[in-house]
């Protein structure tokens, strides 16, 4: 979009929306979108958005410190006190409001008549009209597409990067929910043991070593069903 911008306009002027939607195929309600986001994200003013994994980092937290939960659930917190500190511990260096409105703006926290925040679910997912769900999916895309292309042109020398899929064509289709709950509890537990396992050798990394990005992604699948048009 911003090659069609820059040089595609008509006698030096800038490109409109609708030949920037011919130029590109998106339509012009999201061509506006990403405009008036990538506006504010210019502007002097506008706080740098946390990534998704660390606002994931952050409601793992909640989930599993014993500190802000209690039976097994994550418990109300204080935006001062406690959510404060729950963000101090695992949300880095991003400011705790800046954390909490993209917790807010996601659906992952709600504020109480008292006052006080409550964690609702235990990852963060970006909503579909937020430009950053569109970043994400980006990403998502990037990293499964540089293992695969490792591991099919890598030398005997060069190990493999793990990659495997569990799948199975003949379950019956009512069992879809369950198994869509299945993955979402266990899936998410396996994602904050190696988000924790990260977290620490993270904590023993100084500043002087030399650093690499490392994690793993999960993705679900689900087939097309001829009767789902």
């Amino acid at each position: 979009m911003e090659v069609a911008e820059a040089d595609f306009g008509k006698r030096g002027r800038p490109t409109n929306q609708s030949r920037i939607a011919l130029l590109t195929g998106l339509d012009r309600k999201e061509i506006k979108r990403i405009r008036d986001a990538r506006a504010d994200r210019d502007n002097p003013d506008h706080a740098e958005r946390p990534p998704s994994d660390r606002l994931s980092r952050v409601l793992s937290g909640w989930h599993q410190d014993s500190r802000f939960m209690r039976k097994g659930q994550p418990l109300p917190l204080g935006i001062d006190d406690g959510f404060s500190e729950l963000c101090r511990d695992y949300g880095g260096d991003v400011p705790n409001t800046t954390i909490l409105k993209e917790l807010e703006t996601g659906g992952a926290v709600v504020r109480r008549d008292d006052g006080r925040v409550q964690a609702v679910r235990r990852y963060f997912m970006p909503s579909a009209s937020d430009p950053a769900a569109v970043t994400r999916s980006a990403e998502v895309y990037r990293d499964l597409g540089e293992t695969l292309l490792h591991n099919l042109y890598r030398d005997d020398k060069t190990p493999s990067r793990f990659e495997g899929r569990a799948s199975n064509a003949h379950v019956a289709r009512r069992f879809e929910k369950d198994f869509r709950q299945f993955v979402e509890q266990r899936g998410q537990a396996f994602l904050e043991d190696i988000d924790q396992w990260l977290y620490e050798k993270e904590n023993r990394t100084n500043e002087h070593e030399a650093k690499i990005r490392l994690g793993l992604g999960i993705y679900y699948l689900h087939d097309k069903n001829p009767s789902d048009d």
